[in-house]
This record gives structure tokens, C-alpha cells and sequence, in this order.
């Protein structure tokens, strides 16, 4: 297994390259300007020429992607066009809030899906099971931001139970923590529960059909027992991957949540560096998008070894 990391960990290297390659290229191909969008109308020809040479961006392409690269691998993402910092202050900044609301976002997402999947799965064809799939259904159906929308009028506007936005830090205190990640965590998360449900009913339908869970119950186990103990470990594997699907589509997803619920997050800061043509933020928001992909497709297989010890790596 370790060996097997070792070489994924390696792995990511040239996946990094090639992805950072491909933004370069793209952000090269985008129409505008980025100095004459920082400088304003009113910045004269020679002054827009004189920044262009400040910030490098007179060079060669092919000599500036070499230039990027050599300071990416020492840990150098550039300075920020716009707001004159470097860009790996501006994304250490912002880590906090998209991993939090990603975080949050999962265990619900996670809780809620494996809980009401299980439950329909053991009650095939009961009033249970058709509620589960039903609310499945709508779950998949119905857009995060609609969703963030009616949570924001039910619990902001109406209950006022918790705040309408913003991130505040562990720091300011847990309560202030959770309560501004509640419903970013929950527009987000249910969207995704409903297809971890979906996909922890099959998987326990299945399993539950093989010999050996009637095995287990001839034996006299109770129903919980053969349940939990027998038949939902050996279920998980789709799950699992169903898992790491969600917890990659979250981060994109997060994103929408960010901007619905004034969060200042990675997702936001690409997003803006994209409206100023910020390319140094742009490259080094996309490369820790990235990496944190393959870290989390990493998770995921090891995690099968985990569900499944009949499952090696060699």
C-alpha cells in the first residue's frame, strides 16, 4: 500500500503540469486585455505598455509558462494583477472557507444519504422506501441555488435563526463557526445526499440477496446485527466511490454557495480573477483545485482496501 501511494503521489506531478499547461494556454486565448482592464480608460498608451512590462506580460508566451513553472515548483504562484498580493496569501486566505463549507456540505451529504439508503434499502416496497426515493428524486431534480434560496427565506428572512451570510473563523468561537456554515452546508450538502441514497439502497439490495446474509440470519443474528455488522460493509464500495464523486463535485459546487451566501472562497476568488483577467490568481486557484481532486481520488482508493481487504495494491 505504501508503495502504491508513493507512486500516486508521483503521479499527481506531471497530472499538475499538463493541467497547468492547459489553463495557461486557455487564459492566453481569452479576449481583452488584463492591463488595460486594471488601469482604467483614461491610462494612457504608454503607461498600459509601461505596466505590461512590469507584470512580464510583454514576454513570449512559451517564455512566461516557463518562467511560472520554475516559480510554481519553489512555491511561488506570482502576485495577484489585482489586489497586489501573492496569489498563495490570497488562496491561504480562503482554504479555510471552501474546505469548511465542503466539509460541512459532505457530512451532511453523507449522514443523510447512507442513513435514508439504508433504511430503504432494508424496507424494499414499505411507505419508507417510497418516501426515500421520492424525496431522491426531487433531491437530484432541484438546483443548490433554488434550494439556498428557500433555506435563506424560511431561517434568514422569516425565523431569523441564523445569519444571512459570511464566514466567521473557529477562532471567533465555534457557535458563530457552525451557525454560518448551517445552510451553505445544507443547500449544498442535500443536493448530494440524494444521490448517495440512491446509490446505498442499490448496493444494499444487492448485498442483502447474497448467502451469506441468509447464512447470518439462519444463525439467528439479529436484524440490526446482520445489518450493520454483516451487510453495510460490504456495500460500501459504490458508496465509496459515490463518496468521492460528491466530495470533488462539492468543491466545484461550492462555488454557486459562495456567491449566494457572500463567502469569500477559492471558488470566489477564481471566479473574480476571471472577470479582472488576474492570471497569476486564475493559474493558482485551478492548481490547488486540482490537487485537492487528486488527493481526494487518492482517499477514495484507499478506502476500498478498507471496505474491502480482499482488494491489494500492488
Amino acid at each position: 500500500m505504501t508503495r502504491y501511494i508513493v507512486r500516486r503521489l508521483l503521479a499527481f506531478i506531471p497530472i499538475l503540469l499538463i493541467t497547468s499547461l492547459l489553463v495557461f494556454l486557455m487564459i492566453d486565448l481569452v479576449p481583452g486585455d488584463p492591463v488595460a482592464l486594471l488601469m482604467g480608460l483614461e491610462a494612457s498608451g504608454e503607461a498600459i505598455n509601461s505596466k505590461r512590462i512590469e507584470l512580464g506580460l510583454n514576454r513570449p508566451l512559451p517564455e512566461r509558462m516557463a518562467s511560472w513553472f520554475l516559480d510554481a515548483f519553489r512555491g511561488d504562484l506570482g502576485d495577484s494583477f489585482y489586489l497586489q498580493i501573492p496569489v498563495t496569501q490570497a488562496i491561504k486566505a480562503r482554504i479555510p472557507v471552501t474546505y469548511s463549507l465542503a466539509s460541512v456540505a459532505l457530512v451532511v451529504a453523507v449522514v443523510v444519504g447512507m442513513s435514508a439508503g439504508v433504511m430503504a434499502g432494508i424496507k424494499q416496497n414499505s411507505l419508507a422506501d417510497w418516501g426515500v426515493m421520492l424525496l431522491a428524486m426531487l433531491g437530484v431534480s432541484v438546483p443548490s441555488f433554488w434550494l439556498a434560496m428557500n433555506l435563506i427565506l424560511v431561517f434568514v428572512i422569516k425565523l431569523r435563526w441564523f445569519p444571512l451570510g459570511g464566514f466567521k473563523p473557529p477562532s471567533a468561537g465555534l457557535g458563530e463557526y457552525i451557525r454560518h456554515l448551517v445552510l451553505p452546508g445544507l443547500s449544498l450538502g442535500l443536493i448530494y445526499s440524494a444521490m448517495i441514497a440512491r446509490m446505498t439502497r442499490a448496493s444494499m439490495l444487492e448485498v442483502l440477496r447474497m448467502d451469506y446474509i441468509r447464512t447470518a440470519r439462519a444463525k439467528g443474528l439479529v436484524e440490526w446485527s446482520v445489518v450493520f455488522g454483516h451487510a453495510l460493509k460490504n456495500a460500501l464500495i459504490p458508496v465509496i466511490t459515490m463518496v468521492g464523486i460528491a466530495a470533488g463535485g462539492l468543491l466545484g459546487g461550492s462555488v454557486i454557495m459562495e456567491m449566494v451566501f457572500n463567502m469569500q472562497g477559492i471558488g470566489r476568488l477564481v471566479v473574480e480573477g476571471v472577470k479582472r483577467r488576474d492570471y497569476p490568481v486564475i493559474q493558482g486557484g485551478i492548481l490547488v483545485v486540482t490537487l485537492t481532486y487528486l488527493g481526494i481520488n487518492l482517499l477514495v482508493d484507499v478506502l476500498y482496501v478498507w471496505a474491502n481487504p480482499r482488494i491489494s495494491y500492488q
